[in-house]
Parts: C-alpha cells; structure tokens; sequence
C-alpha cells in the first residue's frame, strides 16, 4: 500500500509540472514592453560606447587655391586655380557650392598683442578649446567671415554618398553646340551643385600684417 501512494505521488508532481511552467510563462508574458526592454542583454555592455556617426560625404579631392568672394546667400564659393608651371601656368576662376555644414578652420593662429605691444602667449588649454569639437582637423576653428579676398587656403571637396554623377543630356549638348561660344561660357558660369565645398582652411594671408601697437612711452 504504501508503494502504491509513492506511485501515486509521482504522478501527481509530473502532472503539475507543466501546469507550473505554463503559470511562470504567463507571468512573465504579462510584464510591459519597457522593463523588459530595460534588462541589458548578456552580449553588450549599457556602458559601451556609441558608435561613431556616419560621415554622409564622400571625399573626391582637395585643390589649394586663391580665395576669392564668398556669397552665403547663394551659398557659393570664388576661389582662382592656377595649372601648368611658369609660362604654361593658367589662371582659372571657379565657383563651387558649399556645404550646409561646412567647416572653416585657420591653419596657424593670428598673432595677438597686449597693451604693451607684446605678443600674447597661447596655453596648451586655450589651444585645446580653440580646436573645436573635433581636434582632429586641421587648425583652429573659424567662421565664414574670417575668409577674405587673396588669402591661400585648401578647399576640400566631396559629393553626398549615393549621389549618381551627372552626365550632360544629348539636348544639352545640341543647345551648347549651336549657342557656340555663348553656350559654352554659360556652361562655366553654371555652379554644380552636386560637388560641394565641405571645408576651407586657411593656409595664409597674402596681405602685410596689421601693425604692432605702439607701447606706451613710446617716441613717435
């Protein structure tokens, strides 16, 4: 007899397992979206950082050049192109779209001067901040008004990823054809829009520097 009630008493637990499982499942079935979504997974690390924003350019070249006018509400770029060497040497203005984002820097910092007429000392920390979010890139950082005529700077210009390249339609080139000269010099004046201008740093200035101020006491 009592063999016959331990016989029993197995059935019974095996019976009530899968009912147990299925009461655990429904509870946990029952948790919201949020905390389960809360519970790190085993792979990853809450503290990993995050990855590194896409760059949305493809960079196609850099071309140092002489800068000429900057037209920020046609969002435009004059700059003059020299090619060949001495006699051969052509001089060519261009004008290039800028990038909703682009980014000015200035090579070297531009000396700055105390009352006294003495050039100021930068420190490593001002440096540092001068560098901008990303110090990485050449120089310091600068805005688009620190850009003016004749200065040397290096234009650096790439096309948004994805962006097919553009080739002229066989109408446009019948038009430019028959136009002759004319046709051709609106086809310079025309500015593509699917290259653009993404940075400019500011390699030197070609006009003298501002003078120094005089020190106090100084005899004129």
């Amino acid at each position: 007899m009592v063999r016959g009630l331990r016989l029993f008493g197995l059935v019974a637990l095996f019976a009530a397992l899968p009912v147990l499982a299925a009461d655990d499942a429904k509870k946990d079935g029952d948790k919201p979206d949020a905390e389960k979504k809360a519970t790190p997974s085993a792979g990853r690390s809450i503290l990993a950082p995050q990855a590194p924003k896409e760059n949305r350019y493809q960079p196609l070249r850099k071309v140092t050049a002489k800068m000429g006018t900057v037209d920020q509400g046609e969002r435009t770029l004059s700059v003059e192109v020299t090619s060949g060497i001495g006699k051969y040497a052509k001089r060519e203005t261009v004008d290039l779209a800028l990038a909703d984002d682009v980014k000015v820097r200035l090579l070297n910092l531009p000396t700055q001067y105390d009352d006294k007429g003495q050039a100021k000392r930068v420190t490593a920390e001002e440096k540092h901040r001068l560098k901008g979010d990303d110090p990485k890139l050449p120089g310091y950082t600068a805005e688009l008004s620190s850009l003016s005529k004749g200065q040397v700077v290096e234009v650096y210009l790439s096309r948004l990823k994805g962006t097919p390249v553009k080739k002229p339609a066989a109408g446009e080139k019948a038009m430019a054809k028959s136009k002759g000269g004319e046709g051709e010099k609106e086809k310079e004046k025309a500015v593509d829009r699917d290259v653009l201008v993404t940075m400019v740093v500011i390699l030197s200035q070609e006009s003298s520097p501002p003078a120094k101020p005089a020190a106090k006491g100084s005899k004129k």
